[in-house]
This record gives C-alpha cells, sequence and structure tokens, in this order.
C-alpha cells in the first residue's frame, strides 16, 4: 500500500490495469478504497495466502461477496502466482483447484508447461452446461479442396468427434465434404444407440445443402458404428451407402480402397 499512489499513475500513464495485493482483509479493502478514489476501475485483486487451502478460502469469499452481497469493491479479477503456494500437491491439481475456486488468472512457472492441458481444458468446460452436450452447428463442411468427384462422409454434430475426425482429415490430406447432422451434440455410438441418428435427418441437410449439385455421384460413406442404419439411409436418402471404418485414422486408407464415383 506504501506505492499505491505511484503505481496507480503509471497505471494510468500506461492505460493498464493494477494488481493489489495486501497481508490481512482491512489494508486490502483500504488499497481498493485507494484506487478507486484515484480513478482506477480496471483493479486485479491478488488475496493474501501462501498455502492452497488460504488461498482456496480466500477466493470464494470475496468471489461469494461480491456476488451474493453485492460488495463491489471485491467485484474485481483475481490472481494467484503458483510460485507463491506452498504445497506438495501435483502442480496441475493446484491449478485445477484455484480455476473451479473462481481465480480467474492463474500465473504459472514454465517447466508446468508440460502439464498445462488438464487445466486448460478443465477452464474451457467450467461454463458449459452438463446437460447440454458440446456440439457444433450442422450443414455442410468442406475439407481441403474437393472436387465434384470428391467423397462425401457423414457424422454427428458432437464436438469432440468433429474436430478430431477434421483433423484427422486434414492431416491424412483427404478432400472431401462432411455431413454433419444435428443428433442434439452426441456422438455416432451414441446417437445411434438412443435413436437420434434418423435417415430423414441425414436427407434433410442434403436437401438444405445443396449437396447434390456439388458432387457429381450420390455416394455417402457413414461411421462403421454406423452401420446398422445403412439400409435405412440408402431408403431415405436415394444414396448408395458406403460403410466406413471405426476409427477416423484409417478413413484415408479406407476411400483409396474402396471410394469411387
Amino acid at each position: 500500500s506504501k506505492n499505491i499512489t505511484a503505481m496507480a499513475l503509471l497505471a494510468k500513464r500506461f492505460n493498464c490495469p493494477i494488481s493489489v495485493k495486501a497481508s490481512e482483509w482491512s489494508e486490502l479493502l483500504s488499497s481498493i478504497d485507494r484506487l478507486r478514489g484515484l480513478g482506477i476501475s480496471e483493479i486485479v485483486i491478488q488475496p493474501f495466502g501462501d498455502t492452497l487451502k488460504q488461498l482456496v478460502e480466500n477466493l470464494t469469499l470475496i468471489r461469494r461477496l461480491a456476488i451474493d452481497k453485492k460488495f463491489v469493491k471485491l467485484g474485481y479479477p483475481t490472481i494467484v502466482f503458483l510460485g507463491d503456494i506452498k504445497s506438495n500437491i501435483p502442480e496441475h491439481l493446484v491449478i485445477s483447484a484455484l480455476l473451479v475456486r473462481y481465480a480467474s488468472i492463474v500465473v504459472i512457472k514454465p517447466e508446468t508447461l508440460d502439464l498445462i492441458r488438464p487445466p486448460l481444458l478443465l477452464r474451457q468446460s467450467i461454463m458449459m452446461d452438463p446437460r447440454a452436450p458440446i456440439s457444433v452447428k450442422p450443414g455442410l463442411y468442406v475439407i481441403g479442396e474437393p472436387k465434384d468427384d470428391s467423397p462425401v462422409l457423414m457424422t454427428t454434430n458432437y464436438a469432440l468427434t468433429f474436430h478430431i475426425l477434421t483433423n484427422d482429415l486434414r492431416n491424412q490430406n483427404v478432400n472431401c465434404y462432411l455431413l454433419v447432422v444435428d443428433t442434439g451434440g452426441l456422438s455416432v455410438a451414441c446417437s445411434v444407440a438412443g435413436n437420434k441418428l434418423k435417415p430423414e435427418s441425414i436427407k434433410q441437410v442434403i436437401d438444405e445443402t445443396n449437396l447434390e449439385a456439388k458432387v457429381g455421384h450420390k455416394t455417402l460413406v457413414i461411421p462403421g458404428r454406423a452401420a446398422k442404419l445403412a439400409g435405412e439411409i440408402e431408403d431415405s436418402t436415394g444414396w448408395r451407402v458406403l460403410i466406413g471404418p471405426f476409427n477416423s485414422k484409417d478413413i484415408a486408407d479406407f476411400l483409396t480402397k474402396h471410394h469411387s464415383s
């Protein structure tokens, strides 16, 4: 708090946020008051505490007071420095605990980067509704530079399936059209088992995207896990159906051997 005025002037000069840290609540609130009085609105709170338990408790208290009690002095983002925490817990678990207990920013050490993927995945999922699967928009997607004799593949609009599949297609240099059908965000296996992958939905996407005008054939490659629907899809769409592999990494070899226009 001793250098708060000088730091506030620097924050104003360079138009950047300012982080405030104190050893106790009264000092923290006083520092925030002083910053607000100096016209600083972009404040980041660094909660005190050097153990995971203390930080989780203080982060939770800050957020609950700000939201539940409308205590505006604490209604700012928070920042935690991983290097300041005394803990024997693996660092990726410490990061995860801080993220789910309201840390807005977690500053990590370079040696922690190898373990950062699980916390990043957790962070992306925090605001998701667990009752609603992650999905992508149904429709026709262009992979690479397809021509009128390029294959047409079909999958569901489950986001994880979609991204894995499109990455594998690009990595294998497959030029194709990808028909994405609305299954409510369910995977191929789940949508087949739950009767969410319907042949009439496939026909609807074909018609809505004017697919027949883009290709010179009527052959549709469906996922191996949807094999039981092959006959119904042919009857509904009028397209010839090829049952593709179970694993997307095998698609390029499959198309080389089996697809023809």
